[in-house]
């Protein structure tokens, strides 16, 4: 087992690595997509809070 453990490790973090490398491409679209569902979140909770 012990011996097997590092190349899960290496593994994960290629993966990591990879992925990664694919977000740093898809940023602009990441903030912008966050920056909305936390408008509408924000929106939603006003909206509740006047209906209560």
């Amino acid at each position: 087992m012990p011996d097997q453990l590092p190349i899960f490790t290496y593994l994960g973090l290629y993966k990591f690595g990879k992925e990664k490398s694919k977000i740093r491409l898809n940023r602009n679209k990441i903030i912008i997509f966050i920056i909305v569902f936390a408008a509408l979140v924000y929106i939603a909770n006003i909206y509740i809070s006047c209906l209560i």
